[in-house]
């Protein structure tokens, strides 16, 4: 695509004709160029001197690659090179201090917000992986731990001596909870437990005719009838009171 080329005017008059020719507005030139607005505003007012020598062939560039034009003829005018007079030195000028201008700074970091912010996410996802390397470390080092429940009632099992046929039918209970539960047992009438069943505890019951028990919350368990285990009996932090075991089999109120 051939350059468009402009006449008359300052350069930041022919600028500002090449954009609206273009129909672009400032904040439209910012949104593609990443330009800030106010630099600009200032390349198009001639206020050149408000901005770095060292920015401006680069901003023009930029800015006239977008309008079209060809940027020889914008950053070959004689205006954008630092004047030089009859007395000085080239030998004096490797001694010259280099002036750092803080406000073209600060508005150059303006022009870059989306590579500040790709930075910021870079560093927040290399913390977040190396915390969890971490985590993942120490949970590896820790032994693993086994409930004590479950141990405890296969050594019930192991250490229960044979029993006659008609223990066999007797109705037992076995309760693991899953989540916090309230309990209340009863055997042939008597109550024999009454609180909170712990998550993780496991606890077993027998008795000669009858078991009944209540449930303060029926999804948080699981229960054993005669060493088979039964699907939930209700929901999790659903009431269920009253509930039998008999010889028979299980009964549960409706």
């Amino acid at each position: 695509m051939a350059k468009e080329k402009t006449t008359g005017g300052t350069r930041g008059e022919r600028l500002r004709r090449l954009r609206k020719a273009k129909g672009l507005s400032l904040e439209q030139v910012h949104q593609i160029t990443k330009i800030h607005v106010r630099v600009i505003n200032a390349l198009e007012e001639d206020k050149i001197d408000e901005i770095s020598p060292v920015y401006v062939k680069g901003l023009l560039k930029i800015y006239c690659n977008l309008l079209g034009a060809d940027p020889k003829d914008f950053t070959e005018e004689p205006s954008l090179e630092p004047p030089k007079t009859e007395d000085q030195k080239p030998q004096e000028l490797p001694l010259a201090k280099p002036r750092i201008d803080i406000s073209v700074i600060r508005n150059h970091i303006k022009l870059k917000p989306v590579i500040l912010s790709i930075c910021l996410l870079v560093l927040a996802m290399s913390a977040f992986r190396i915390g969890r390397s971490i985590s993942i470390h120490r949970r590896q080092s820790q032994p693993e731990k086994s409930p004590p429940e479950p141990v405890a009632a296969v050594s019930k099992k192991v250490e229960t001596p044979p029993a006659s046929a008609s223990t066999i039918n007797n109705p037992r209970l076995g309760i693991r909870a899953k989540q916090n539960c309230w309990l209340e047992i009863k055997s042939d009438g008597k109550t024999i437990f009454k609180g909170i069943l712990k998550k993780g505890d496991f606890e077993y019951w027998e008795a000669e005719d009858k078991i009944e028990f209540s449930l303060g919350n029926a999804g948080g368990v699981d229960v054993e009838i005669n060493g088979k285990l039964l699907p939930p009996l209700g929901r999790r932090g659903q009431v269920i009171r009253n509930i039998s075991v008999t010889k028979q089999g299980l009964t549960v109120p409706k």
